[in-house]
């Protein structure tokens, strides 16, 4: 799975954008409230930092902690049915239609 994360990254990251891999405690493999917490100041540092928007991508349970992201700390303004101040993409994710 790293690999394709490096892969993301870099596909981003030669299209012009930047491009920022979060790590997770217990590098991924821990509590997914406590991921979500770790994504939330992730997120807010880029804001306040000037991004305009974030978008995410959350392979597998990635794409949970998306969602519990999203849930849990309001999005930091991020509506995933809107998609505010940026866009999910959830890959192999088991959110099966979960708003």
């Amino acid at each position: 799975m790293v690999g394709m994360v490096r892969m993301a990254e870099a596909r981003i990251r030669s299209a012009g954008r930047p491009a920022i891999v979060v790590r997770m405690p217990g590098n991924g493999t821990g509590d997914l409230n406590a991921e979500a917490g770790t994504l939330n100041g992730a997120i807010t540092r880029a804001l306040d930092a000037g991004a305009p928007s974030v978008d995410l991508i959350g392979y597998s349970a990635g794409g949970v902690v998306v969602l519990l992201w999203a849930r849990r700390d309001d999005g930091a303004g991020f509506d995933p049915l809107k998609g505010y101040r940026g866009n999910p993409l959830d890959h192999a994710a088991p959110c099966h239609n979960a708003r």
